[in-house]
C-alpha cells in the first residue's frame, strides 16, 4: 500500500501522518495471545527401594563342653608279691614282675643295694612283721642270692639287723661280704647263720 500526503505546511503534514498512524493501528487486528504451554510439572517416578536385607548370621556350633575327669587322688601305686613298690634304684626299668610276681631286677644291680633298698621300701610302707611261724619256715625256702637279699631286706626292715651286721654275718661265714659272689651251697650256710642270729 501506497500513501500520499500533500500539504501546506509542515504542521498540517504532521497533523495528516498522525492521522494515517491513528487509523492504521485501529484496523490491525489484534495479536492473538501466545497459547504458552502450562509449566511440565516434573515428576520422578518413586524410586525403587529395595526392602531392607534382614541379617540372619547362621547360630555358630558350640563345641559341647568337655567333660574332665581327674584321675582318682591318692591312688594306690602297684606293688609285687613282697608289697614293695618299683624303685628305678634296683629294678627293671621295663617295670614287668617275675613268675612269682616280683619286680624284675636291674641287670648287675648289686645284691648289697639290693638289701639295702628293700629294706628303706619295706620300712617306709610298714611292712608288718613276720610272724615266728613264718620265719621258722624262711631259711629252708632261701635257696639263691636274691632269695636270701629278700630276707636280709625283711629283717632290716624290721629292724633286726642292719648293714654292718649282715656284712659281719658273711664275713663269719664265708669269708667275704659281697653277696654276689656267694656260691650256691654259700648261699644256705648265710641263711642260715643269719637266722641264728636273728
Amino acid at each position: 500500500m501506497k500513501i500520499t500526503i500533500h500539504g501546506d505546511s509542515f504542521e498540517d503534514v504532521k497533523r495528516q501522518m498522525s492521522e494515517i498512524v491513528g487509523n492504521i493501528t485501529e484496523l490491525e487486528p489484534p495479536i492473538a495471545p501466545v497459547n504458552q504451554a502450562p509449566p511440565v510439572e516434573q515428576t520422578q517416578p518413586p524410586v525403587n527401594q529395595a526392602p531392607p536385607v534382614e541379617q540372619t548370621q547362621p547360630p555358630v556350633n558350640q563345641a559341647p563342653p568337655v567333660e574332665q575327669t581327674q584321675p582318682p587322688v591318692n591312688q594306690a601305686p602297684p606293688m609285687d608279691a613282697d608289697g614293695v613298690v618299683w624303685d628305678g634304684r634296683i629294678h627293671a626299668s621295663t617295670k614287668t614282675k617275675t613268675q612269682d610276681g616280683r619286680w624284675k631286677k636291674k641287670r648287675g644291680v648289686d645284691a648289697n643295694l639290693v638289701a639295702q633298698v628293700m629294706a628303706e621300701l619295706q620300712g617306709r610302707q610298714s611292712a608288718p612283721p613276720i610272724n615266728q611261724t613264718q620265719a621258722a619256715t624262711v631259711p629252708s625256702q632261701i635257696t639263691t642270692i636274691e632269695q636270701l637279699s629278700m630276707r636280709f631286706g625283711d629283717l632290716i626292715a624290721q629292724g633286726k639287723i642292719d648293714m654292718a651286721g649282715m656284712q659281719q654275718i658273711m664275713m663269719d661265714t664265708v669269708g667275704f661280704s659281697n653277696i654276689n659272689q656267694l656260691q650256691p651251697h654259700q648261699v644256705a650256710q648265710v641263711a642260715a647263720a643269719l637266722e641264728s642270729k636273728v
